[in-house]
């Protein structure tokens, strides 16, 4: 019963429902969500990995530090034909990328992140190409150092701002339609469009 799956639905389900919608109905590249450790423990992210995997979504750790984790919930075929995009692999080769497989690509990141050990580690902006966000926009956060922007929603943009409305729309809608749905008992494999 749809009814009781609410009830016993992990708090780390209501996370990715919540923060990843737009990944889940196939509508972005990829989410970041940052988990504080007790509701994302390796049993949880396990579980949430095997619901999602069968609509070719994955979830990898980036980071583990103070009490959180960084969780990445990807579409492997998105991200995949993102990392072939010319200029995108002109773009990511400036920061020492290399292999453009997601796996590649994603293990560069991860040790990037890494690599963040203190204050003086720089944030691996080119993080916005992994989460689907346009190349110029990326581009012009870098240089502007994250000021400047023409508009603020799910990432600052400094180009294109009618497109970037009708995406964060977009982005709103997923959230809560799929908030929604999983709050009448949906579970998180239900949710997930296969794609």
């Amino acid at each position: 019963m749809k009814g009781r799956l609410t009830q016993s639905a992990m708090p780390i389900e209501e996370c990715l429902v919540r923060y990843a919608a737009p990944t889940l109905a196939a509508c972005k590249v990829a989410n970041l969500i940052s988990l504080p450790s007790c509701i994302s423990k390796p049993k949880e992210l396990k579980h949430c990995r095997c619901c999602l995997s069968r609509s070719g979504i994955e979830i990898q750790l980036l980071r583990e530090r103070d009490g959180r984790r960084l969780i990445y919930v990807y579409r492997r075929s998105a991200l995949g034909k993102v990392l072939q995009e010319s200029e995108i692999q002109k773009f990511l080769s400036d920061f020492g990328y290399v292999d453009f497989s997601p796996e590649a690509a994603l293990a560069e990141l991860s040790r990037r992140f890494s690599e963040m050990t203190d204050a003086s580690a720089s944030f691996p902006h080119e993080i916005g190409i992994f989460l689907g966000y346009p190349l110029a926009d990326v581009r012009a956060f870098i240089v502007h150092r994250g000021k400047d922007a023409r508009l603020t929603g799910d990432w600052k943009v400094y180009d294109n701002e009618e497109e970037a409305l009708q995406t964060f729309s977009l982005y709103a809608d997923c959230r809560e339609k799929l908030s929604a749905l999983f709050r009448q008992g949906h579970s998180l494999s239900e949710l997930s469009v296969c794609g």
